[in-house]
């Protein structure tokens, strides 16, 4: 199959190079390699390993997975020192944001540090009504804090 250069503005030498890598470079994806890299992905494997089976880049599975909806970004690793710190201001009872702010990490990864912790609850807080008794509350403690 010939392959056109038009939308390339490689030397031919360097075509050559590239197309010698990567047998199907600039070549229509098929049906049967988008049935191979589904496959391939439900099988788990990586974007390497399929690559190199489609004769493809790393980055052209990547592109193709996802304009097919079949890529998810790899979830990042929290280490044990952002653990360690979470439970550390968690003591101190410092809040998620400041906690975020610290570690580096996202709201969502500090809750998950609290629950892999077992100081947070995987159901979520149970919402309070408001009521008259709560006004009555509330005055009394703010009359506390004027005396």
């Amino acid at each position: 199959m010939s392959t056109d250069r038009s939308t390339f503005f490689l030397p031919q030498e360097r075509f050559d190079e590239v197309k010698q890598k990567y047998p199907h470079f600039n070549e229509p994806w098929t049906k049967e390699d988008i049935d191979t890299l589904t496959e391939m992905v439900i099988g788990k494997s990586t974007q390497k390993e399929i690559a190199e089976k489609l004769g493809r880049s790393a980055k052209s599975v990547k592109l193709k997975m996802m304009d097919l909806g079949l890529y998810q970004k790899r979830k990042k690793r929290i280490d044990d020192n952002q653990v360690w710190w979470v439970d550390h201001l968690y003591m101190e009872e410092f809040g998620i944001q400041y906690m975020s702010q610290f570690t580096g990490l996202s709201e969502y990864d500090v809750l998950m540090c609290l629950l892999r912790l077992g100081v947070a609850s995987k159901e979520p807080p149970k919402r309070i009504e408001y009521n008259e008794d709560m006004e009555d509350v509330a005055a009394a403690e703010q009359q506390e804090g004027d005396v």
